[in-house]
């Protein structure tokens, strides 16, 4: 018992590392320092000119008694894949034990290090006290192409020499002269790899995965300039006619997403350290590099045409989908910070529409498609497109090629169960009878500003812009200068007035005229506060709002060349009296604020015996201010009498009131004595 403890402990820490190569069916033993300097390299497919290399027999058999760790995927994995293995497993012994052993960090977030990442791993891994490593250990195999099957306890343990389902995800590094029996062993090995990490096999071997191409982007200012992200983690930039890459920018992680610039300087990149880079591209280096989106999964970005604004969506610690919108020229954090947008697990695709300056949002595994309008350094929420489809991709088409005859502003096509593509068009609601400028501004069209050779000599510049009318009207597209900005737009369940035109309004004053002011039509006008004297005419105002109106317009436009007087109104039925010397000032008519008005000054007594009524208007120059008097003052005494009128009729009232209150009691006490 103590000898086989001894046996285990030495099985557990003290085993020997080898390195596997997809090129090759031989291991190269390495200590265990060497195994951790392997994990933060680029994996190599083939193995170095000084290596030492040895078949894992002739390995076992020279210490029987230790544990040999081969690593058949040729690389350490992020935990999301089981890749094709190289043919090392294939020289072990047909009595050797082959135990397939997956381990995991926990929490998940912390993975096994991967090739250029040994910073973020060691951050990661060092900013917790206390970690816990899964491991998980599937049933032992053995080597059946060595020789016949091997049965223990009457069972048999292995599969047939028959190939397997899985043979199609061999990766391309497998040699040729693999037979079906070694292809049975590789595929059963990897298969229990795959149960124990809940993960699926992919067919992308180590040279197809650097070799790998992630992104394809043309420049939209230069022609045959072409941007591409690899497994190597660079983005390269590729001279078409030349068919060679011109310029690098290395990255320190797998690139996730990238973007051009509009006038093709500048690249925005995400990747997957977390990192937000701005790319001077020609002097391959970036201007910005800056924490992006806090989360595990992966991120995207898109430049805003030719704002220099750039998106970004991306996920948080919590793992909610988050917006982000950032100024190229400091950003070392987003415009007010990131916006939450769900909580959905798949990854956010934005795209840019530079002429409705929209963004739209389709999630990976979603079925809708949101979109936003950005405006004031901000993102506006506008609608939904709701479907319960979900898309694997989308793609949009270019503004030159969408309806207008249909006010169709955009059209999106998207992957449905990887078996059709469905388009789908966002029209805005207006009728469409002639071209709609607001929402066809000039676009970019189909020639380029410069050539490949200009552009990289150092050449800037933005490509011309097609005049969408003449499409509209199906001619030949007219050319417009790239300086060419998008219009104001109009919403389109907004309708535009002019505004109505309106008449100049005096104020009354005692001293001078207020200057003339155009007031609104909608919005009520009004003067200065009324004095005391002017109250006085509030009643026979209020009488005169009903006088029928075509009594005083028939006199509308008659005025005076020699002495400014102003139009008599009537206003009330009685006729005021003015005590001798009294001067009282005329308060304007509400119904005539659009011609102007003189304030008239009564130096003269009123006589109260004729009536309001019978002074004709305009009757004569001599007699025009003691008419207008006549017909628009009230005098205090009137305005007494009224009101004491009021009070008799109110008394008289009251004591009826209370008559009829002493007769309900006296009934109510009667009622009650008789019960």
């Amino acid at each position: 018992m103590e000898k086989y403890s001894q046996y285990r402990d030495r099985a557990i820490f003290d085993p020997i590392f080898t390195a596997s190569y997809p090129s090759t069916r031989l291991v190269q033993p390495i200590s265990l320092f060497q195994a951790v300097i392997y994990a933060f390299q680029q994996p190599q497919i083939q193995p170095p000119a000084n290596a030492s290399l040895i078949e894992l027999e002739a390995l076992i058999r020279k210490y029987p008694s230790r544990v040999v760790a081969v690593f058949p995927e040729c690389t350490t994995t992020n935990g999301r894949g089981i890749l094709p293995f190289s043919g090392s497993l294939l020289t072990a012994p047909r009595s050797s034990k082959i135990f397939p052993i997956s381990l995991r960090y926990t929490p998940a977030d912390i993975t096994t290090a991967l090739p250029g990442s040994y910073v973020s791993f060691l951050w990661n891994l060092n900013s917790k006290p206390t970690h816990c490593i899964r491991v998980r250990i599937a049933e032992c195999t053995y080597n059946t192409s060595r020789g016949p099957r091997r049965a223990i306890g009457g069972r048999d343990t292995l599969h047939d020499d028959t190939e397997s389902s899985t043979d199609t995800l061999l990766g391309s590094e497998d040699s040729p002269g693999v037979t079906a029996a070694e292809k049975s062993v590789l595929n059963q090995v990897a298969d229990a790899l795959a149960r124990l990490g809940r993960v699926k096999r992919v067919g992308l071997g180590v040279k197809d995965k650097i070799e790998k191409v992630g992104h394809v982007l043309f420049s939209p200012a230069a022609a045959n300039v072409l941007a591409t992200s690899s497994g190597d983690y660079t983005v390269k930039i590729w001279d078409v006619e030349a068919g060679s890459p011109r310029l690098t920018l290395k990255h320190t992680d797998i690139v996730q997403s990238l973007s051009w610039s509009a006038n093709g300087s500048l690249i925005v990149t995400t990747s997957r350290d977390k990192k937000l880079r701005i790319w001077d591209v020609r002097q391959e280096r970036p201007a910005h590099t800056v924490q992006g989106h806090a989360g595990a999964k992966n991120s995207r970005v898109t430049w805003m045409g030719e704002h220099d604004r750039i998106a970004t969506t991306g996920f948080s610690k919590m793992s909610d989908r988050q917006l982000g919108l950032w100024d190229i020229r400091d950003p070392k954090e987003p415009i007010e910070g990131f916006h939450m947008l769900d909580s959905i697990s798949g990854v956010c695709m934005p795209f840019w529409d530079d002429s409705t300056q929209c963004l739209y949002l389709a999630g990976k595994g979603d079925g809708n498609i949101r979109y936003f309008e950005y405006e004031h350094n901000r993102f506006e929420y506008l609608s939904e497109y709701k479907s319960p489809d979900p898309q694997r991709g989308v793609a949009f088409l270019p503004k030159r090629g969408v309806n207008m005859h249909e006010n169709e502003v955009m059209r999106a096509f998207k992957t449905v169960n990887d078996s059709y593509i469905e388009p789908i068009s966002f029209i805005v609601p207006r009728r469409a009878e002639v071209f709609q400028g607001d929402i066809y501004p000039p676009v970019v069209g189909t020639k380029p500003a410069m050539s490949a050779a200009e552009w990289f000599e150092g050449m800037e510049g933005l490509p011309p812009k097609i005049d969408l009318e003449s499409v509209y009207e199906g001619e030949e597209p007219t050319e417009v200068p790239s300086s060419s900005k998008p219009v104001s737009r109009v919403p389109s369940t907004v309708t535009m007035l002019s505004p109505p035109k309106q008449e100049p309004v005096s104020v009354p004053s005692t001293n001078e005229p207020e200057p003339v002011i155009d007031a609104p039509q909608s919005s009520p006008l009004r003067g200065p506060p009324p004095s005391i004297k002017e109250q006085t005419s509030s009643i026979a105002n209020l009488a005169a709002k009903y006088d029928d109106k075509e009594e005083s317009s028939s006199g509308e436009d008659d005025t005076s060349s020699f002495e400014e007087v102003a139009k008599p109104i009537e206003r009330h039925k009685f006729k005021p009296v003015e005590k001798p010397g009294q001067t009282i000032e005329s308060a304007a008519d509400p119904r005539k604020l659009g011609s102007p008005v003189s304030p008239t000054k009564l130096a003269a007594p009123v006589s109260p015996s004729k009536p309001a009524s019978s002074a004709p208007p305009f009757s004569s120059q001599s007699g025009s201010a003691t008419s207008q008097a006549g017909s628009d003052q009230v005098t205090l005494q009137d305005i007494k009498s009224l009101l004491e009128s009021q009070s008799r009729t109110i008394s008289g009232q009251s004591e009826k009131i209370a008559m009829l209150t002493a007769e309900v009691d006296r009934l109510k006490t009667t009622i009650g004595d008789k019960m």
